[in-house]
């Protein structure tokens, strides 16, 4: 009895023995899992913050590429718009002469509008160098000059060939400074003319093209240059621009 009872005890203990170690085996694999599973997470959040900040890399270099092209487009844009605004006025500017509509041509002229007339050579057997000045009430509403004896300068005739055109007319960008005022014609001729030969090749002929200053713009029809001394022979329309908008100051004829 006494031996079945020390056997009984012993069958206890090692079974509560037994019973520890295999809870204690099962904690170790639990915390194990448990290590292991934060790893994997952290492993997985580093991961994922990498990606998120290389995202974030991508989109920066994306929006300064985006803010750059817009930069770019607004600058053409606002470039665009003047070439447009100023092809907008040369059509005005034709289809009053065409069209002899004064209202139309009178609301394009600055306050002191000159007509000028320069000959090259003949030492006056040609014709007058000449000159005039007009506000915008005595513009000539028939778009005419007369000179006597000679001739009229006739505002059409200086841009006929130039009438219909105005879309495929050339614009051509310069850092010249166009003069403000006509005192000599002489004087003028010689501030204008390089500024058309300068920018244009010697052979050129019977061509129009849009020169833009920096004060403002001219509209040139060439018929000519001469290759020994660059003098110019053709029509020129002078715009200034004046509180940022373009107006006629002058109409050159030089033969």
């Amino acid at each position: 009895m006494k031996g079945y009872k020390k056997f009984k005890y012993f069958t206890i203990v090692f079974l509560q023995v037994f019973m520890c170690v295999i809870l204690i085996s099962c904690e170790t694999k639990n915390l194990n899992n448990e290590a292991n599973t934060s790893e994997i997470i952290t492993d997985i959040t580093i991961n994922s913050s990498n990606i998120i900040i290389d995202d974030e890399k991508e989109n920066d270099t994306a929006i300064v590429a985006e803010l750059e092209t817009n930069t770019s487009n607004l600058f053409n844009n606002i470039i665009d718009t003047n070439d447009l605004i100023i092809r907008d006025l040369v059509k005005s500017f034709l289809d009053s002469i065409e069209n002899k509509d004064i209202t139309k041509f009178r609301s394009i002229l600055c306050d002191e509008f000159y007509v000028a007339r320069y000959f090259s050579g003949g030492y006056g057997t040609r014709g007058k160098t000449l000159r005039g000045c007009f506000s915008k009430e005595d513009a000539p509403k028939d778009f005419k000059v007369d000179v006597e004896n000679e001739l009229p300068i006739d505002f059409k005739e200086m841009f006929v060939d130039t009438i219909g055109i105005n879309s495929d007319i050339q614009i051509i960008n310069s850092d010249s400074i166009l003069p403000d005022k006509l005192d000599t014609v002489s004087g003028y001729v010689y501030k204008i003319q390089p500024i058309i030969t300068s920018n244009v090749s010697k052979n050129i002929k019977d061509k129009t093209i849009i020169i833009k200053c920096n004060n403002g713009f001219l509209l040139a029809h060439i018929r000519g240059i001469s290759i020994d001394n660059d003098i110019l022979i053709g029509s020129t329309a002078v715009f200034l621009k004046i509180e940022d908008k373009y107006y006629l100051s002058c109409l050159l004829i030089m033969l």
